[in-house]
């Protein structure tokens, strides 16, 4: 079963669904580990079986479905769905997506059958701390992704290179009562702090993790190699706009930060991945030193690599693709033009 889903306000529609593998009893399709669809945040499915131009040109492409998220909100703001297309839960195999809402709430659907399989609601920031500038923000979801890119067959759950060499499931960190570990969903809540979802049920793993300030606006997450990365922007909640890193397995849960010197960070997604682990975000327009830049950052400790910074502010989060072997960072800018490092 296949899904590539659109979000609005409010709304989830699985726009494009095949409705003769609807019967079918296996599972598959591609997985969506974090926004974007993979660590260098392209939003397309390389692996994916069932998508092609004469797949799409079959009757039996049509929409099939739509549900409406926070019923009672009609402003709720939605983050894109994170897709487990295989699991062998309790109620027998589902493909799975999870969405949350700025209400707070993070809700598992049954895909195939449009039909909630949980749902979950998580702490927010304080109301009275919610402003224009610093809104109340949906929960930043995630599941484990690597940073390479996947295999041309890769296929199945969570299909991407890992550490069982390309094509292997990425895996995420084996947590006491962590069964699914490559399974379960990282989820961000508003008081900053990680919750370690299962994703049979939606209750923690283990208790939540400190990571963040309360009310810090995140504009992305990700986990590779065990450690989790978020970008903030706005400096909501006191937290400073740049990058932070939160190692999950490490003794006592360090977190690290590269911070921005007060520029925003660009986009609504970051921060990118480049297929050797290195980190990429760009900054929108300034007073700092790094104001309209595109940084590059090590792994883990986040300590800055290299920069190029442009006349004009960077408008969106940097994507990564390879052409001739090589990675090509590309990002969007206020000039118009198209950034190709």
């Amino acid at each position: 079963m296949t899904a590539i889903c659109r979000v609005w306000s409010g709304v989830v529609l699985a726009t494009i669904l095949s409705a003769g593998v609807l019967q079918a009893q296996g599972r598959g399709g591609g997985a969506w580990t974090t926004v974007g669809g993979d660590a260098q945040r392209t939003s397309s499915q390389r692996t994916d079986p069932k998508i092609s131009v004469e797949a799409l040109q079959k009757p039996e492409f049509q929409f099939l479905w739509k549900r409406k998220i926070d019923e009672g909100s009609a402003r709720a703001q939605l983050t894109q769905p994170i897709l487990l297309p295989n699991i062998i839960a309790y109620k027998g195999f589902k493909a799975l997506a999870f969405v949350a809402s700025s209400s707070g709430t993070v809700q598992s659907i049954d895909y195939e059958l449009n039909r909630v399989f949980w749902t979950q609601r998580l702490a927010r920031a304080a109301a009275s701390a919610a402003t224009a500038a610093c809104p109340s923000m949906p929960p930043a979801l995630t599941k484990a992704t690597a940073a390479a890119l996947p295999s041309a067959g890769g296929r199945g759950r969570g299909a991407g290179a890992g550490a069982g060499g390309r094509g292997a499931a990425p895996q995420g960190p084996v947590m006491p009562g962590g069964r699914d570990a490559g399974d379960n969903v990282y989820a961000m809540a508003g008081d900053g702090m990680v919750h370690l979802m299962n994703p049979q049920v939606g209750t923690d793993q283990i208790p939540p993790i400190k990571f963040l300030a309360p009310g810090a606006r995140v504009v992305g997450s990700i986990l590779v190699d065990n450690v989790l990365y978020a970008a903030t922007t706005g400096n909501c909640g006191g937290a400073a706009n740049g990058v932070w890193a939160l190692d999950i397995l490490g003794e006592g849960r360090p977190v690290t930060s590269f911070e921005t010197k007060g520029t925003g960070v660009a986009g609504a997604v970051a921060p990118t991945f480049g297929t050797d682990g290195t980190l990429y975000i760009a900054t929108a327009a300034g007073e700092s030193p790094l104001a309209s830049t595109v940084v590059a950052l090590e792994p883990k400790t986040l300590k800055q690599k290299d920069s190029f910074t442009a006349a004009a502010a960077f408008t969106s989060a940097p994507i990564v693709v390879q052409h001739k072997g090589k990675d090509l960072v590309v990002a969007a800018n206020k000039d118009g033009r198209l950034y190709v490092l």
